[in-house]
């Protein structure tokens, strides 16, 4: 109960809500900004236990294979295809105020999204998102973190 009541608790409340309210069926996705390019439909997925990027996006970042760490991570992709990530990277991404550096694992998978960020992410930056609200909130303002 003394957790509820803390004084840098995160509330949700009705005026956060989207147009529609309640009833929709809409995935929680944000705008950032990754090397001067605001990146639409950044999906917010606290079920993915790693940040991914679409190799399609890294091209359009104009970002070569010859940036990207060596990585063995084989994911599931939406499809339920096996597929090994291409490699990963460390990319600075700007959410609001704040500035985030974040690994990123590249794979070459088509999607409705342009990148993913999930609960490693989410949990760094101690965000806490509302699939209801279609919002994310972070308990603290943070101008510059590292997340590995």
């Amino acid at each position: 109960m003394s957790s509820l009541l803390a004084q840098d608790s995160i509330i949700f409340s009705d005026e956060d809500l989207p147009e529609p309210g309640k009833g929709h069926n809409m995935a929680l996705s944000i705008t950032i900004k990754c090397r001067d390019m605001m990146i639409p439909r950044v999906l917010i997925d606290g079920g993915s236990r790693v940040n991914i990027v679409p190799v399609t996006v890294m091209k359009q970042l104009h970002i070569d294979e010859s940036e990207y760490r060596a990585s063995n991570l084989i994911v599931r992709a939406f499809d339920g295809v096996k597929r090994k990530v291409l490699g990963e990277i460390l990319l600075a991404i700007i959410v609001g105020p704040a500035t985030f550096e974040t690994t990123f694992h590249v794979l070459e998978a088509a999607g409705s999204f342009n990148m993913l960020v999930g609960r490693p992410w989410i949990h760094a930056v101690g965000a806490v998102p509302s699939t209801v609200h279609r919002r994310v909130k972070a308990s603290r303002r943070i101008e510059h973190h590292p997340i590995y």
